[in-house]
């Protein structure tokens, strides 16, 4: 078959279901992704002269005569125009094209003639992939109305049944059109099993379904019934299965989960830009502009650049429902009709609309099919290119305000960490020519730096004239006095022409860092701690924060003592300003400045009081800040444990990067997985400090779950009786999916976490062919069983959620247990129900560390993972992400602990995401009525846009949380050492109870399928797990 209107105008077709489909190249069984179709329901076919029948007539298309074929379809703007090489094989087609225009049944045909090209071609098998595993069927059979099982039925009506993807649908017609069907059954629903019954001259399909009903068929033949009934009840199992995995019971979860779609180092190709026309780049800018995803980005410069085109004729889908899609479209020019469960809905996509945005954040299967009913033009964009693209401009913009920030003197002693708070805490605003940004005399409160445009700087002097002072321009910045006090403008700062500029207001500032000036004195305390050879090399940041928030503070005048030589030090002292002079036996030897190298004296007093071998006296005024021997010991402990400490874990740090290195130098591949099978020989992890079970010990006891890349089995410590689970994962599965490095990072994750919430990692051990994670076994279920399954083990409130009290102790949970993740720098970014299951005690554990990441103070992360109703906007927007998403997602958790539900959960998640990305006006109408004061405004506090401006994302970090009034009894203390009682206490007999572990092997899963993936690859890359055996 040939499409006229192509310039590849080869391709290869098939006939099913009334569809005519149309493929780029020769497909085995027809489970590519086809370009487009015909649909033959209710379309006329014309071979000459407008006639059905008749002499073909010829068209030349590259140098070839084709025999052609119109087949018109209402609803396009054009016919469809097949050709063909051959008469015969014209003849051919025309006869089965008009079996299936008139509904009758023919078999499966294909043409072979090369390649097309145009539309969304994908290798994704079938777009009803979900319904592989179900069977089907066609036939026909006599039906009586549905009704009580009592009643007699007098009326048998002869019916046209197919069964398909689950469902049984009955037609009155054979042709099995939509304008035919007369009725569904939802075979998930269905009660009970299909059953035959009667004598061999009545055989009856009896088909239970909702509210005692039935549905009864007559068949012509036992066989035919039992055949009807063996593929009804296949189907029914397989849709409860399906219906099973979507509400979140049995193995598999309710929410789906993003996996890490553009990881940090994912290294992407050189963006290439697409040419436009000035008409193209306003249509496209004003379709982006309009757009959730866009309407925040910093310009479409880069974006718009890297749109490429896409052509597609009438019939062309270019997004096929169920598709797993990674391209999102704007259209240019042409129509497009919107096609659900093979029903062409009622709006259509028309030109300066945009759709496929859900694949730009994750791959979901296409919600629908976008099929042109006129000649298109489209432009596109995929996932990872576009990440990329805002990635590199969010981090554009925070480097060029970074820069800006760097420049101000104030801020010269600040962090790298603190500079990024303060440009997250910014804001872009615009004037227009001749708007004031800051009139002379007005209070003070805002701080501003140009971005871009120039100022004109103004004042009024005696007799009312003006004066002009200076002429800013990009780079500038003013009014930074404002955030330290409040004090009148001095001059006027008047726009000359557009200006766009970055501000900070002094009441964000304070809340995000604090006050100005205890900023500085923080800042200027940790800069010259560093310059301390003996604290630089042994405390961390957080340690010399620590240190610095606790000094005191002193005004020394000229000539005052501040050391004298022989007394017993006690005091480490540190210049913020001005000059002391150094003397060694009344003889002057040096002097030092706060501008010198080494600003600070007396540092040996934290150590011992050995006498000072020096005085120190102040040459004119000496402002110093000090810190005594006694409260550097209550903060952190005596200098020299901190020094033997630190040597000890700087000797192990360096075996283990030097480990590492080599092994990641020798990986074949990066990133996690696990996989299935085990074997009873297996060495214990040479490296692990938590190895402390040998492997002969364990005793397996039978199978607690498996899925697409591995299996955890139950196992008891013969020597004491425990219960553990062990995780095995498949080292061929490990190299096939690239996951080597993801391995080594969970495991050191579990060891970096040591917390009693945190799942405890118990040994790791290897064989020939697997790796063996070894964990606690945590009997109580998951919390979202608590909270969604049918036990009734808490109490539930009007609005649907949990009592408040079981709420906040729940929530207690997570935050002690993310604070102390943060503490680490770790970032757990997948934060759900779940992700927390109950131990014996009743508390929650975090399990699943496959998303936990270091991210350093200053930085942040790109990859995009976790649960879709918990991704934070910054995280659906591309801006890059720090520990704040887990903050967002505990706000998430809070809000369906008490409500039952996720505030910005939508049937379709594209509106979801943009809910969350505005989540204000949002989160106000999700709100129950029936919520308390403190409940809501938590939430509130949490769910803010802003990350920088989250409760337990600001000065205070997660203090400001637990202080919150909704935390009221609870601590991190109580919490850490389970001195609460839970609200539900999991009731178990013995060790090995796993009563809430689904109940893996009733599902038909035999142990046999469950042998151990063998790998004969080199073991290098799994060397440092242990030493195999």
């Amino acid at each position: 078959m040939t499409a006229s209107y192509s310039l590849f105008p080869n391709f290869r077709a098939t006939i099913e279901g009334g569809l005519l489909k149309y493929f780029e190249k020769k497909p085995a069984h027809f489970d590519q992704r086809p370009i487009g179709y015909a649909n033959l329901d209710g379309a006329t076919m014309k071979v000459s002269d407008g006639k059905e029948e008749g002499k073909f007539a010829t068209e030349t298309i590259d140098g070839r005569t084709l025999y052609t074929i119109d087949i018109i379809e209402p609803g396009l703007e054009k016919p469809l125009k097949f050709g063909f090489l051959k008469e015969q094989q014209a003849q051919n087609w025309r006869n089965v094209i008009k079996q299936a225009i008139r509904g009758q049944s023919f078999p499966s045909i294909y043409l072979d003639h090369g390649k097309r090209k145009g539309g969304e071609a994908s290798s994704v098998a079938s777009n009803l992939k979900e319904t592989a595993e179900f069977p089907s069927k066609t036939g026909v059979m006599k039906k009586k109305a549905v009704g009580k099982k009592k009643v007699l039925y007098r009326t048998w009506k002869e019916r046209y049944f197919k069964l398909q993807a689950g469902e049984l649908r009955y037609y009155s017609d054979k042709s099995f059109k939509t304008s035919t069907l007369k009725g569904t059954v939802d075979l998930s629903l269905c009660p009970g099993k299909t059953v035959v019954t009667g004598a061999p001259e009545k055989i009856t399909v009896t088909i239970p379904l909702p509210k005692n009903l039935s549905l009864i068929c007559n068949c012509k033949s036992e066989v035919e019934a039992i055949d009807w009934m063996d593929l009804i009840n296949e189907s029914i199992v397989t849709a409860r299965s399906l219906k099973k995995r979507a509400s979140g019971t049995g193995r598999v979860k309710r929410r789906t989960v993003i996996a890490g779609t553009h990881s940090d180092t994912t290294e992407i190709p050189r963006v290439q830009k697409w040419d436009k026309s000035k008409d193209t780049v306003a249509a496209l800018s004003k379709a982006l502009g309009s757009h959730f995803l866009f309407n925040t980005a910093p310009d479409f410069g880069k974006l718009l650049d890297s749109l490429q085109p896409l052509e597609s004729q009438p019939g062309d889908c270019v997004i096929w429902e169920g598709a797993a899609g990674d391209k999102f479209y704007i259209l240019e020019s042409g129509t497009c009709s919107v096609v659900k469960n093979s029903s062409v809905l009622s709006f259509q996509q028309t030109a300066g609309t945009a759709f496929g945005e859900l694949a730009l954040i994750h791959g979901a299967p296409r919600a629908a099919s976008i099929r042109a009913i006129t000649p298109c033009k489209l432009w596109y964009v995929d996932r990872v290119t576009f990440r990329h693209v805002l990635n590199e401009m969010e981090n554009g913009l925070r480097e060029t305000q970074k820069k800006f920030l760097r420049k101000i003197s104030l801020f010269s002693e600040l962090s790298d960490a603190v500079i990024m708070k303060i440009a997250e805490a910014m804001k872009t605003v615009e004037f227009k020519d001749g708007e004031h940004i800051i009139k002379q005399g007005d209070a003070g409160e805002d701080f501003f730096m140009i971005k871009s445009g120039n100022v004109t700087v103004t004042q009024k002097v005696k007799g009312g004239t003006e004066k002009v002072l200076a002429k800013n321009t990009a780079g500038d910045y003013f009014g930074e006095l404002a955030l330290m006090k409040n004090t009148p403008r001095q001059a006027n700062i008047i726009a000359t022409g557009p200006v766009e500029c970055f501000t900070l207001d002094r009441t964000n500032f304070n809340e995000v860092l604090g006050p100005l000036e205890d900023v500085l004195n923080l800042h200027k305390g940790i800069h010259i701690m560093k310059k301390v050879k003996m604290l630089a090399e042994n405390l961390n940041e957080k340690e010399m924060e620590t240190i610095s928030r606790k000094l005191e503070r002193k005004l020394y005048s000229d000539g005052e003592r501040i050391i004298k030589q022989g007394d017993h030090g006690e005091h480490y002292f540190m210049i913020e300003r001005g000059t002391v002079t150094i003397s060694i036996d009344n003889t002057e030897v040096g002097s030092l400045t706060d501008s010198s190298e080494t600003p600070y004296f007396g540092e040996m007093a934290l150590m011992s009081d050995d006498t000072r071998v020096a005085s120190v006296i102040a040459d004119g005024s000496v402002q110093l800040a000090y810190l005594t021997r006694n409260e550097f010991q209550t903060l952190l402990g005596p200098m020299k444990d901190i020094i033997q400490r630190v040597s000890k874990q700087r000797t192990e740090s360096n075996n283990i990067l030097g480990n590492t290195i080599g092994r990641l130098g020798r990986a074949i591949s990066n990133a996690t997985g696990s996989a299935r099978g085990a074997s009873s020989r297996a060495s214990s992890s040479s490296n692990s400090s938590t190895n402390k079970i040998p492997f002969s010990a364990l005793i397996e006891k039978r199978i607690l779950g498996t899925g697409t890349f591995g299996t955890v089995k139950l196992m008891q410590d013969g020597r004491d009786g425990k219960g553990y689970a062990m995780k095995i994962l498949r080292k061929q599965k490990i190299i096939n999916m690239k996951q080597v490095s993801n391995v080594y990072s969970e495991r050191e994750m579990m060891e970096i976490l040591d917390y009693p919430l945190v799942l405890r990692l118990a040994g790791t051990y290897q064989d020939s062919n697997s790796l063996y994670m070894l964990l606690d076994l945590v009997p109580g279920g998951e919390l979202w069983a608590l909270l969604h399954g049918e036990e009734n083990c808490l109490p539930t409130t009007s609005i649907g959620g949990i009592a408040p009290a079981a709420a906040k102790f729940y929530a207690a949970n997570v935050l002690a247990t993310l604070e102390f993740m943060h503490s680490k720098n770790v970032a757990y970014r997948d934060l759900k129900p779940e992700n927390l299951v109950l131990d014996a005690e009743g508390y929650l554990k975090v399990i699943d560390l496959g998303f936990a990441k270091l991210i350093e103070p200053g930085e942040k992360s790109n990859t995009l993972c976790g649960t879709p109703e918990y991704l934070a906007p910054e995280l659906v927007l591309s801006k890059g992400h720090s520990h704040a998403v887990d903050v967002w997602a505990l706000g998430i958790l809070i809000f369906e602990l008490l409500t039952n539900d996720t505030p910005f959960e939508a049937e379709d998640a594209t509106v979801m995401f943009s809910k969350i990305s505005n989540p204000k006006s949002h989160l106000r109408k999700a709100m129950p009525k029936g919520i308390d004061k403190k409940s809501k405004k938590i939430i509130e506090k949490i769910l803010d846009v802003n990350p920088v401006m989250r409760l337990g994302c600001k000065k205070k970090g997660m203090s400001e949380m637990w202080a919150d009034p909704w935390f009221d009894g609870f601590t991190e203390d109580l919490i850490s050492r389970k001195a609460l009682n839970a609200p539900y206490v999991p009731q178990l007999s013995g060790p090995l109870d796993v009563f809430n572990f689904d109940d893996f092997e009733s599902d038909g899963v035999a142990d046999a399928d469950l042998e151990t993936f063998s790998y004969s690859g080199p073991n290098e890359p799994f060397r440092q797990w242990g030493n195999k055996v």
